[in-house]
């Protein structure tokens, strides 16, 4: 029953329908009304309470929304009693909101009739970022749709926190379709509710992006129903979005302009082409490299398209443009914004919203805005009309991609932060092929954009996907479903032109733009009619079967980010949305509430009391974004498939940034050996602030990792900790508990990218007879890596050691580092060590020898900066382009070396991996090898390099004395040392000469025991970050 004296609802308010009903007729663009001081306060915030701490929330995101939803509270009905004990506000509210005498209430000011007693509502929670992009809300019966406001009581809500409901009307050339500015807005204010009449195309509303990073929207989302549907139910989104699949791919293609695009492109068409486009890219040896990525990939990015004079234009143009508009890096933006010199809206908002250069009369602005935008769209618009529209432009591409085209269409068009987009629907349903070439502009002037930009978080993105079997297509109505439908993400990038060939069955859309993002998103998109097939009926069914071939390859093989389409994509209590955000969680060796919630997920019901193992699992959300079957499900399945089947995972989260896919993975794996203990997600650890960690960020890793060591049961036999990203062969606990009896540490060696690292390029990780198969493990800092290690847990537990204490006898290394000082204290404490050398059960990814197994290459160019330290595995895509940029650049195939073991890792065999292999061309200079041995200098370098490494630091000596800077040596210089010391690895490593080499490597060691001893602040003060703070190879500039 509902109740108007106060206990729920606000004293009186069923007694002012006559007031809001007059209120509701009259307001626009259609009827609505918002109540203030809907309930009992104290009430309501009961009710905030029950949700935050007992209601789990999932996070979902597709092309029209991002945000964390609970289970329909329809069904508390069906909770345990134990559940449902927890949520008796909760139900108090939901009944009196569907009572008998609330939906009369209801139907007499909306004046909808009557109303059905079916409950159906839902917590929805819009953190930073959060949004939802227009539709009428029209599916099934539903009648009245209405929003209960949880805002933060005690905070207040302003339009400069975003979030509002926008509602719009009707086109004015165009009915029962939404304008692109909404008329009205109402904030998400704390004991509200707004409700208004659900009526097919007719109904248009939007929740605003969520601005503030520490209020997230929270609010109870419900509807009335009748008993049938709504009258022109045909006029709804849905129903929109549904009908005449493809019409909107339709396009009215254009002949090129300045001839046949079949003719052979000329030195006249080069020299035309060369006005714009980037040298490299009209350069014949080029073209063949790209056409194998794009034959490949089906795509290819083609970085720094246009030539530096054209591309510091447009980038200047584009950056005023926005400093006009006010737009980017979390500017509150105006519905109207860049609305001027030329620039037009595009709608309708259902489908899309963005600006297109189509300059008429004045339309607009202000005198400045105006100029500023009439400058970049100028500017691009002379570049389509100049270059995409030209045959020798046609030809150009044929060369990229060997498709022959007879037809263009292209549009300059502008995403603004915090408003535009474009969504997935049946009128972009690819019917036949086209090729779609994009030449994007964004602000990136520094690693931060760049990282926003890369990591898709800000959106702006252009997404291809493979529609349904039943060709259903990426909505708000569909209902949330497990199912992944593949996808390629183009992420934006300044100056690229991204090249993808659109077959039949595809659908694309540009993923809204976050008012947080650098800048606006400037593009030419063009697309290209190729070619009929010469045996058209023959090579259609072909076609067909090859694209149902290549396209799971191409997408698993992508750079780009796997986007998933639909359904619960990752767990967070909702205690995370609502409050976590802003300060940490609490941390507690008996695991915070969340636990339980990825308990339910893998079916776990106890715990092995005795486990040989306990693998503790640092990880982040980064992990989950990996393509395919890599990071933390390659990492949990190599421990799923280990031989020794005792052993417990312990999965811990720290990051600014929820991982979201973590409830998915932990659900599929569903094994009860593996559980969370804690997510720790604060806006202060943000992993790296361009090339530096944050301030903290690895303290508070350790300290995590300290507490998660707590809870191993207590009489777990060895301790393993590793990151998210690793991987282990299956006989790594085997080769553990039959080699480390009687020891209190065993330590393996392990594929890496710092293998070693001041031996040639590429040709350091190549088989040669004598060298080490992989990283050696010496148990000290630049030589080990945490997950190399398996430590004896009663040992570990008695003496009281700690990751977090480690800073007193770390010889001023900062925290990062403290994989190697714990080792080495050990070490020094007289732990019995039993190191298994010559095989390599455990690898750290990025290896070159992994990359190998993925497909990848090896880029070797430059491992002597802290971006790219020690090396980074590319896609042949990359790959390709990075040969046709770098002129310095050359690829050779190696002979991967490996502890032969041809099955240790799912059935790969390393034992007869050829890895492509990038380096420079001049790899033996000093300029290069002697950078990489002076930058890991003498503590990093490998036993087998240590001859090679004296005979430089010799040549070094002999250039002080004779006068000479001491900086290097002059070119060829390295190689000739590295000649004379191949000999004397060689008699090293059959036994001979080993007095004196091994008198090196003791003084070598001695140099390590040394800089353990040096003054705290020291190493700090001098020392610099790796590269992911994951492995402890990477060196400081202590010996610089």
């Amino acid at each position: 029953m509902a109740a108007d004296d106060g206990t729920v609802f606000r004293a009186g308010l069923l007694s002012t329908g006559e007031e809001l009903k007059a209120r509701y007729d009259a307001s626009k663009p259609y009827p609505h009304c918002v109540i203030r001081e809907f309930c009992n306060p104290d009430l309501l915030r009961k009710v905030r309470d029950e949700i935050i701490e007992n209601v789990e929330a999932t996070y979902k995101e597709t092309d029209l929304f991002k945000m964390l939803q609970t289970g329909d509270l329809a069904n508390m009905d069906a909770l345990p009693a134990e559940q449902a004990a927890k949520l008796p506000t909760v139900r108090k509210l939901r009944d009196a909101i569907y009572s008998p005498e609330f939906r009369a209430f209801i139907s007499h000011v909306t004046g909808c009739g009557e109303l059905s007693d079916q409950t159906d509502c839902a917590c929805n929670i819009h953190p930073f970022g959060g949004h939802l992009l227009c539709h009428d809300d029209v599916i099934g019966n539903r009648r009245v749709s209405y929003i209960v406001y949880l805002t933060d009581p005690d905070q207040g809500w302003t339009a400069e926190d975003g979030g509002a409901l926008e509602l719009y009307p009707q086109g004015k050339d165009t009915p029962h379709e939404p304008d692109v500015i909404p008329t009205a807005t109402a904030l998400p204010l704390w004991n509200s509710m707004a409700f208004f009449k659900v009526q097919p195309g007719f109904s248009f509303h939007s929740i605003q992006e969520v601005f503030s990073q520490d209020k997230p929207r929270m609010s109870i989302q419900g509807w009335f129903h009748t008993d049938q549907a709504p009258d022109n139910v045909e006029l709804a989104t849905r129903s929109q979005l549904q009908l005449r699949a493809g019409q909107d791919t339709a396009h009215d293609f254009q002949p090129f302009t300045g001839g046949a695009p079949s003719d052979e492109l000329s030195a006249d068409d080069l020299a035309a082409l060369g006005k714009y486009v980037n040298p490299s890219y009209l350069q014949e040896e080029n073209w063949l490299k790209l056409q194998a990525a794009f034959e490949q990939e089906g795509s290819v990015q083609l970085q720094n398209f246009l030539s530096p004079a054209w591309a510091e234009q447009v980038s200047a143009a584009i950056a005023a443009a926005d400093v006009a508009a006010k737009a980017g890096r979390g500017q509150v933006p105006a519905y109207d914004a860049g609305i001027c010199g030329g620039w037009q809206a595009v709608g309708p908002c259902h489908k899309q919203r963005y600006l297109r250069y189509a300059p008429v009369a004045a339309n607009g602005g202000d005198a400045e805005g105006a100029a500023a935008a009439s400058a970049v769209g100028g500017l691009l618009a002379q570049i389509r009309d100049e270059l995409f529209s030209t045959a020798a432009f046609a030809r150009l591409l044929t060369k990229f991609t060997t498709i022959g085209l007879e037809g263009q269409q292209s549009e300059v068009r502008r995403f603004r932060p915090g408003l535009d987009y474009t969504v997935a629907h049946y009128g972009v349903l690819t019917k036949d092929p086209q090729l779609d070439a994009v030449l994007c502009f964004v602000t990136s002037s520094d690693s931060d954009d760049k990282a926003a930009w890369d990591s898709g978080e800000v959106g702006g993105y252009e997404a291809y996907l493979l529609a349904d079997d039943d060709n259903e297509a990426a909505e708000v109505y569909k209902a949330a479903q497990d199912d992944e439908t593949g996808v390629l993400n183009v992420s934006p990038a300044a100056n690229t032109l991204n090249l993808v060939l659109r077959d039949e069955g595809l659908m694309k859309f540009v993923k809204y733009l976050s008012a947080a993002a650098p800048s606006s998103r400037f593009d030419i998109a063009a697309v290209y009619k190729p070619e009929p097939d010469s045996d058209e009926e023959e090579e259609a069914a072909a076609a067909a079967d090859e694209l149902a071939a290549a396209a799971p390859r191409a997408l698993r093989r992508s750079p780009m980010a796997v986007y998933r389409l639909l359904g619960a994509l990752g767990g967070l209590l909702l205690l995370l949305a609502a409050g976590a955000a802003a300060k940490p969680a609490k941390r507690s060796p008996q695991g915070p509430n969340w636990t339980e919630v990825y308990n339910k997920l893998t079916g776990r019901t106890g715990r092995d009391p005795n486990p040989e193992f306990c693998v503790i699992v640092r990880t982040y959300w980064g992990h989950g974004q990996t393509a395919g079957d890599g990071g933390l499900r390659r990492l949990l399945r190599s421990l799923q498939l280990q031989s020794v089947q005792s052993w417990e995972a312990v999965l811990l989260v720290l990051d600014a940034r929820p991982f979201e896919d973590l409830h998915h993975i932990v659900q599929d794996f569903h094994d009860d050996r593996i559980w969370v203990f804690a997510e720790w997600i604060d806006k202060a650890f943000k992993p790296k602030v361009g090339v530096e960690w944050a301030p903290g960020y690895h303290g508070t890793l350790y300290n995590l990792t300290d507490d998660a060591i707590q809870v191993c049961p207590p009489s777990t036999r060895w301790l393993v900790v590793t990151n998210g990203d690793n991987e282990y062969a299956d006989n790594f606990m085997q080769l553990v508990k039959d080699g480390g009896k009687g020891a209190d540490l065993v330590a393996v060696d392990f594929y890496s990218r710092y293998q070693r690292p001041t031996a040639p390029s590429c040709e350091r990780f190549a088989a040669i007879e004598g060298a080490p198969p992989c990283k050696t493990n010496r148990l000290r800092w630049c030589h080990t890596d945490l997950g190399a290690n398996a430590i004896s847990y009663q040992r570990f537990q008695k003496e009281g050691r700690r990751f977090g204490t480690l800073g007193a006898v770390s010889g001023g290394l900062e925290a990062e580092h403290f994989d190697g000082v714990m080792m080495q204290a050990l070490m020094a404490a007289n732990w019995s060590v039993q190191h298994l050398e010559g095989v390599c059960p455990f690898n750290h990814a990025p290896s070159f020898q992994s990359c190998g197994w993925s497909g990848g290459v090896w880029d070797d160019r430059d491992i002597v900066s802290w971006e790219t330290a020690g090396g980074r595995c590319l896609t042949p895509a990359e790959a390709a382009a990075v040969l046709v940029e770098d002129k310095e650049a050359e690829e050779v195939l190696i002979q991967a070396s490996s502890d032969g073991n041809a099955t240790a890792y799912e059935g790969v065999q390393p034992e007869s991996l050829r890895v492509r292999c990038l380096r420079k061309r001049h790899y033996m200079r000093d300029d290069v090898l002697g950078a990489a041995v002076e930058w890991f200098n003498a503590l990093c370098v490998d036993d087998y390099d240590l001859p090679a490494f004296r005979q430089w630091q010799a040549a070094q000596a002999d250039l002080a004395a004779a006068g000479g800077d001491g900086e290097g040596a002059a070119a060829g210089d390295v190689a000739a040392r590295a000649a004379e010391a191949a000999k004397q690895q060689q008699a090293a490593a059959a036994g001979q000469g080993a007095g004196e080499d091994g008198e090196e490597v003791e003084d070598f060691y001695a140099l390590q025991d040394e800089f353990y001893k040096e003054p705290a602040g020291k190493a700090a003060a001098e020392g610099q970050q790796p590269q992911d703070g994951e492995e402890e190879d990477a060196p400081t500039a202590t010996e610089r």
